[in-house]
């Protein structure tokens, strides 16, 4: 493995990631994001969308179970602790199916929905009987594609059995995937962000009793940069994963902080718990380059799968593919007569119920995207598939072309021949490259809340990154001049 470490040291070196004055975001330490909402969040209009929505044919679906037996101290999505009292759970189950058929009456016909997801949360803090109602209700309002993807998110335990009644009733999908989260193999880390209950043996209790009772396919995450993690911790898990033949698709993002997060309080009084952007570069990279070497394959960014596995929906994702967003927090994107719609529910699990209850779509904030907005969009998210696509409408638009070009010359991206994909320097950057094209449009929207920069790194919702308003200034100087 030193050979891999070395490669990936002299790779990181060669991209020279962090050039300043040339309008690409310089990344440090705190400031990590996904991007999550194109334009940011904050922007959106706290109001929610009356019109009736268009049919398409690629539409998913996504559920919010915002419900934790414990809280892991990284996590920044919506959620609550769930004391001994489970009857709100029974409320909010509701819900979802007044949200659900509240869909089915905005859409002119029944949609085909191509894959299913349900995430928190814990979903299997759920009952069979409250996973059946759901269920039910999904093939009542929606059409279920023949090759329709459910993924499920189980949370590891030294009993696993006691899903086997949710097991038995997700059986009736043919491509049924369980989400089982390890985060990392080391015991040390794992009791730093709150699972402190939580043993590599007990993963292992757990992918092997869902493989064994028909779940098809195990997908399990990894994040890089926990605190006191290192290379030896990151190579021991990816090697343990690797080598387990239940576990089909790995992912690995690394560390993202949010001021509201224990993390970020822990990041400030003991820094030296945590990686350098260097040395978490130098591990992002050594991960990309030991999957290759075992055999993954990186389809879309951050998604490691072994040969011949399907991420429906998350290249649904890369592929702008409708979102139909469902409970408390969940966010979807629905089209318009020529762009799209994004909306996010309120994340308040009470506001929510009642919202439903007065048979009142649950929108917190929604935004109508332009068509520059689309269109930058989509290219952006094309870009995270890693596979070269035509842009042979963003060529029509002279300002996305130089922007493209100028990405072209800095080797984030490749254009030839009218197709475009992300280099491997790009791939280590792809939330900077996709910033910088962003719509300067939006980027003005930003800065217009510049006395409010606060509100832009602490909203527990918006997965923008946040850089600070002197560098979004530079990536309108930069296009100024291209």
């Amino acid at each position: 493995m030193d050979e891999i470490w070395k490669l990936a040291e002299d790779n990181i070196s060669e991209y020279n990631l962090d050039l300043k004055n040339n309008g690409i975001p310089i990344r440090n330490r705190e400031e990590h994001y996904l991007i999550s909402f194109i334009p940011p969040l904050l922007v959106w209009d706290e109001k929610a969308t009356k019109k009736n929505f268009y049919c398409v044919n690629n539409v998913h679906l996504y559920l919010h179970i915002p419900f934790c037996e414990i809280i892991c101290s990284f996590c920044h999505l919506n959620k609550i602790k769930l004391g001994s009292d489970h009857s709100i759970v029974s409320l909010y189950v509701d819900s979802i199916i007044r949200e659900l058929k509240y869909y089915f009456e905005r859409f002119p016909q029944r949609v085909t929905i191509k894959s299913i997801q349900f995430g928190g949360g814990t979903p299997s803090i759920l009952s069979a009987r409250e996973l059946d109602k759901i269920l039910s209700a999904i093939h009542k309002y929606f059409i279920i594609d023949n090759d329709c993807e459910l993924k499920f998110e189980f949370l590891a335990d030294t009993n696993p059995n006691k899903y086997a009644d949710i097991v038995n009733i997700l059986g009736d999908f043919g491509k049924l995937k369980g989400v089982v989260d390890l985060q990392t193999k080391s015991s040390e880390i794992l009791k730093k962000i709150g699972r402190k209950k939580q043993t590599y043996n007990e993963y292992l209790k757990t992918i092997d009793f869902l493989k064994e009772n028909g779940v098809g396919e195990i997908i399990t995450s990894l994040i890089i940069g926990l605190p006191k993690d290192s290379r030896g911790s990151l190579e021991s898990t990816l090697r343990a994963l690797a080598s387990h033949e239940s576990v089909s698709t790995i992912t690995g993002y690394p560390l993202m902080f949010k001021s509201s997060d224990p993390l970020f309080r822990l990041l400030k009084n003991n820094k030296e718990y945590f990686l350098s952007e260097y040395e978490r570069d130098v591990m992002e990279e050594f991960m990309t380059l030991f999957m290759k070497e075992h055999n993954f394959i990186e389809s879309p960014i951050n998604f490691f799968s072994r040969t011949n596995i399907d991420n429906i929906q998350q290249n649904g994702k890369y592929n702008s593919d409708a979102l139909i967003g469902v409970g408390a927090g969940a966010f979807g994107y629905i089209p318009s007569k020529k762009s799209q719609s994004q909306y996010i529910n309120t994340p308040n699990i009470s506001h929510y119920i009642n919202s439903t209850k007065m048979n009142q779509l649950p929108i917190w904030k929604s935004t109508d995207l332009s068509l520059s907005e689309f269109k930058r969009k989509k290219l952006i998210l094309k870009l995270g598939t890693l596979e070269s696509f035509e842009i042979s409408q963003e060529l029509q638009d002279k300002t996305i072309l130089n922007e493209l070009n100028y990405l072209s010359k800095l080797d984030y991206i490749l254009l030839y021949k009218g197709r475009c994909r992300l280099l491997p320097k790009g791939r280590r950057r792809y939330t900077e490259v996709g910033t910088f094209l962003m719509d300067s449009l939006s980027i003005n929207k930003i800065l217009s809340y510049s006395e409010h920069q606060k509100m832009i790194r602490s909203c527990d919702f918006d997965l923008f990154p946040s850089y600070d308003t002197n560098q979004l200034k530079n990536i309108l100087q930069t296009k100024a001049y291209l």
